[in-house]
């Protein structure tokens, strides 16, 4: 069912929750472990689950609307951690200034021009049939080891054609958004090249990390070389006003 699961934080520390957002094919558990990380950091985490909207309204700007409709009962506003497709979804409400903060991870850039064939995309914008995701061996399934790859191969789905044709067009440059918002490319991302991110950065006024990975760096052996430069931009840009406890320790710990 659709909806925020939360997993709540360790000595909760910081006034803004975390909001994972799945991607295409996928679903939010394919977060879980990477939020248990920032869990432990102090974080209060929530996975998103759209997928049943999907079936109903696949259009981008529905997905969109339902990640805000998700939102709406949060006492404070969320940093959004989107990837894949979701992190268009996070930038677009970056953009909209309805986030705190967005971490758009490995974002589609290009659309899927070059993970869906041609006539899935068709049937897609006609509101025909589903998307199978890519099949094994194809780039976008590339992960770093033989487990992250045995979990994709259990954790992508089928989904309404429709949502991923709707990212038709969504390889122009977002805009620039009035909250802090961080790209983050993969270095052995098979799917969307490292200058494309740091391009794209750069012309919307976003900061940008290279990080170690491929395109799914949820399923890394060693998370945490991935949580910790996450966190530490997190803590630098959102500034005092984000701790809960007194005292100026997380900003302190965090420096070089």
């Amino acid at each position: 069912m659709s909806g925020l699961a939360f997993i709540e934080g360790e000595n909760e520390r910081y006034a803004a929750p975390l909001v994972f957002l799945h991607g295409l094919w996928a679903g939010p558990e394919i977060w879980r472990p990477m939020a248990h990380g920032f869990a432990h950091r102090g974080w209060r985490c929530a996975l998103a689950d759209t997928r049943d909207s999907a079936r109903e309204a696949p259009g981008f700007e529905a997905w969109c609307e339902e990640v805000l409709r998700q939102l709406a009962p949060l006492d404070d506003a969320a940093v959004l951690v989107g990837h894949d497709a979701g992190a268009l979804v996070a930038l677009a409400l970056a953009e909209r200034g309805a986030v705190r903060a967005a971490v758009a991870v490995a974002p589609l850039l290009e659309g899927v021009t070059g993970v869906l064939d041609p006539f899935t995309r068709l049937r897609g914008r006609l509101g025909l049939g589903t998307a199978e995701p890519p099949s094994q061996g194809h780039p976008y399934r590339e992960a770093a080891s033989e487990q992250a790859r045995a979990i994709l191969m259990e954790a992508l789905a089928a989904e309404p054609a429709g949502r991923p044709a709707s990212l038709r067009g969504r390889a122009v440059t977002p805009g620039a958004a009035p909250v802090p918002s961080l790209l983050v490319a993969q270095t052995s991302d098979a799917v969307v090249p490292r200058p494309l991110v740091e391009v794209t950065a750069n012309g919307i006024e976003a900061d940008t990390l290279c990080l170690p990975g491929s395109h799914w760096p949820m399923l890394e052996s060693q998370p945490d070389a991935w949580i910790s430069p996450v966190h530490r931009w997190l803590i630098r840009r959102l500034g005092p006003a984000l701790l809960l406890l007194q005292g100026d320790e997380d900003l302190q710990e965090d420096d070089p």
